[in-house]
């Protein structure tokens, strides 16, 4: 196993530099989704140093080589992902990593994101007192809200992905909320009835109390 991942990484490696520049430098790996086993990393995400110097994100999606249904799903999701940051940039305050630059090859979709400091809240959430949850929560209140009057009609632009993981902190600060990549306009409660049913947030309670 450890021998294909340093062949992917290599690969990956060797794309970077022909899509971005070999001055295009990988900082520190923040998040993996691993499918070894079925011969890929589906998802690596990627503090990283442009070419100008400047700090982003890189978010590498594997589509799939030579698969055409599973490279299109790929796509239609980052391209979801880009729309709907526009949405939240255009008609919220919620703050969000907006993407900079897409790249598209026959193996990988390449993201390059605004970065934002912070820490997933799931990694700090038994660390923090009360009263440190609760200015998170109140600002992540107001942001459920802004996100419920995009849609008009009962309708709102909902997250999908809406847990502990996906919230960025820094403090008592809410930094980001990060991956909108099957974000939607749907109905109000429908944010509610998908977090309900999640089974991968130890903490959803706190996120189910803030959509009620």
């Amino acid at each position: 196993m450890e021998e294909l991942r340093e062949r992917i990484e290599a690969d990956i490696l060797r794309r970077v530099n022909i899509h971005f520049g070999k001055d295009f430098a990988l900082l520190e790996k923040l998040d993996e989704t691993e499918n070894l086993k079925f011969g890929h990393i589906s998802r690596v995400v990627y503090k990283a140093r442009d070419c100008d110097g400047k700090i982003v994100t890189l978010k590498i999606t594997d589509v799939g080589s030579g698969r055409k249904q599973r490279y299109l799903k790929f796509l239609n999701t980052a391209m979801n992902e880009l729309h709907s940051l526009d949405l939240v940039s255009e008609n919220t305050t919620i703050p969000a990593s907006k993407v900079l630059k897409v790249v598209i090859d026959d193996k990988y979709i390449f993201q390059v994101m605004e970065f934002v400091e912070g820490t997933p809240l799931s990694s700090v959430y038994d660390t923090l007192d009360k009263t440190t949850l609760s200015v998170i929560e109140e600002q992540l209140r107001e942001y459920i809200s802004q996100l419920r009057k995009i849609g008009g009609d009962g309708k709102a632009l909902i997250h999908g992905f809406l847990g502990t993981d996906s919230i960025l902190v820094d403090g008592d600060k809410v930094t980001a909320l990060i991956d909108w990549e099957i974000s939607k306009v749907d109905d109000e409660g429908e944010e509610l009835r998908i977090v309900s049913k999640n089974n991968w947030d130890k903490h959803k309670e706190f996120i189910v109390n803030l959509l009620r």
